[in-house]
């Protein structure tokens, strides 16, 4: 009786954890034919407790039409060879849901070694698949939607990544300048022409019922996990449109929006007529996922093109604009030459003002074209070997006149033994004469400023810098300085904001850096490096 109690114990333990498991036994019986299966297997099959027929034709019945031919080889081979059958395959169960197995048997020979039967385990594994394929399909949208700059050709990509494995035919439809479009068309194989047939267009915005547009206005993914006809009556655009859509054979239909932003920017629409793919909660979450970065990542290319088209635009009113300026400008620049050339020592101050009006347009427009150059990427640097010295020289004697007019001292202070850069020089020259434009700008009369350069980073690079005993600038300034078209208000001296930001990105642009050093107070100190020329 003991004994007895201890069995069945231990059989019932065993029958516990093979549920909880998802695991089911069976048991092949090669000279009868019989095949047994244990209640759990039954049910992972979607069967009652003793309902299976026991004939390896039941056996065969569940499996699903693409793995068929895969299974019998399998077990064929493990007939015929010394290891034992395994395997992951698909099951068509009677309730629909098609669901994931993966077997285990081994082989029973008898004393001459005569196979006798054929033994094992099934696990159900559906769960496990389908987040190997989510995190498969995710990882692989990632990739897709940064291979372009243009949106369709990415929801195009997105489609075809969807289809076969997650729907047989995928469509997404997009809102373009307030017009909701089709972007993107994927249809199973030989499937397209009844496909467009179906689903010729986007429906119409006051088609309530249609899925695409209760899942724009409602936010919410829209999903018939069976499909009847008052879903196809939803889907459909005509009688037309219905009657294709009954031929499409179509099993189960998910849609979702895309949102990005809190802004609606059009919907996925999944179709399935694969056998035992019927959408649930668990594909609708998965489905959510992939419009959400879609979404995502279609906005920022909207905005990245919509950036491009202002900047194009900028560029024609910029290379008019400056066109016609210095048009203007020409004749005032030559006529202030001539009237200082013949002009006596008292009459020449007013002439000389008015020059540097002209050379300060002048600059402004060239930094305004150089703005257009460094956010496309085409400027072009024409380096040659430039001593600083001599360059320091000349933009010091250029900025003296007005230096002298607002009472400063303005000066040079070049080290011994400076080695040369390899730079253009006209860039160079426009980047220092910013710097020291703007320490004329900022100190008081009587001050002083300092255009100097040295050795740096043990004679590997050259530092120019521009010292000024002006105010100083407020901390919280300093992380706006080289911000174009930032200006610190309380300070505002009239200017475009763009010089500091030019000279930057020219420095840059010849690998070098620029920082900034003001202790408020105590004046400042603007510095740049360029690597040495050897």
């Amino acid at each position: 009786m003991s004994g007895r109690g201890e069995a069945g114990g231990r059989e019932d333990w065993l029958r516990l954890a093979l549920e909880a498991g998802r695991m089911g036994t069976w048991e092949w019986d090669l000279q009868s034919g019989r095949v047994s299966w244990s209640s759990a297997l039954e049910r992972i099959h979607g069967l009652a407790p003793g309902s299976f027929g026991g004939t390896f034709e039941d056996f065969q019945r569940d499996i699903h039409p693409e793995d068929r031919d895969r299974v019998l080889r399998s077990i064929a081979e493990s007939l015929a060879g010394p290891d034992g059958h395994e395997m992951e395959y698909r099951i068509l169960p009677p309730d629909g849901e098609m669901r994931w197995v993966e077997a285990r048997g081994r082989l029973v020979r008898d004393e001459d070694g005569r196979p006798t039967r054929l033994v094992g385990v099934c696990i159900e594994v559906t769960d496990r698949k389908r987040i190997e394929g989510a995190l498969r399909l995710l990882a692989e949208a990632n990739s897709v939607l940064s291979v372009s700059l243009d949106p369709d050709s990415v929801l195009q990509s997105v489609a075809g990544l969807v289809v076969p494995g997650f729907a047989d035919h995928c469509l997404i439809d997009v809102v373009e300048r307030g017009v909701l479009r089709r972007a993107a068309f994927k249809a199973a194989p030989d499937r397209g022409d009844l496909l467009r047939e179906a689903l010729p267009g986007v429906p119409d915005a006051g088609c309530e019922r249609h899925p695409v547009i209760r899942a724009m206005r409602t936010g919410e993914a829209q999903v018939a996990s069976r499909v009847t006809a008052d879903v196809l009556d939803d889907f459909a655009q005509g009688s037309g449109s219905r009657a294709a859509l009954a031929g499409l054979g179509l099993l189960s239909t998910l849609v979702v929006p895309l949102v990005a932003r809190g802004k609606t920017r059009g919907a996925i629409v999944l179709l399935s007529a694969e056998p035992g793919r019927h959408y649930r909660r668990w594909d609708v979450s998965l489905a959510e996922e992939l419009a959400r970065r879609t979404a995502l990542a279609v906005d920022n290319l909207y905005l990245y093109q919509d950036a491009r088209q202002a900047v194009r635009a900028r560029d024609e009113v910029l290379a008019v604009v400056s066109h016609d300026l210095r048009n203007l400008l020409n004749p005032l620049a030559m006529s202030a030459a001539r009237m200082l050339a013949a002009a006596p020592p008292e009459g020449r101050r007013p002439l000389e003002a008015m020059r540097r009006s002209v050379d300060q347009m002048d600059r402004l427009i060239r930094d305004l074209l150089d703005v257009a150059r460094l956010d496309e990427g085409r400027l072009v640097l024409e380096r040659e070997r430039l001593a600083p010295g001599a360059l320091i020289e000349e933009v010091v004697e250029s900025h003296r006149p007005l230096a002298d007019h607002k009472s400063l001292r303005l000066e040079a202070e070049v080290a011994p033994e400076i080695p040369e850069v390899d730079a253009d020089r006209d860039r160079l020259l426009r980047v220092l004469a910013n710097l020291v434009a703007n320490a004329l700008k900022f100190t008081p009369a009587g001050g002083r400023i300092v255009v100097g350069a040295e050795r740096f980073a043990a004679g590997r690079e050259v530092r120019f810098y521009v010292a000024d005993t002006g105010p100083g600038i407020a901390e919280e300034d300093l992380p706006h300085l080289f911000v174009p078209f930032w200006q610190a208000a309380p300070q505002s001296k009239g200017g475009s904001g763009l010089g500091l930001s030019i000279a930057k990105r020219i420095v840059e642009a010849h690998g070098g850096s620029v920082w900034v050093d003001s202790p408020p107070g105590e004046g400042s100190v603007f510095s740049f490096t360029l690597a040495a020329a050897y």
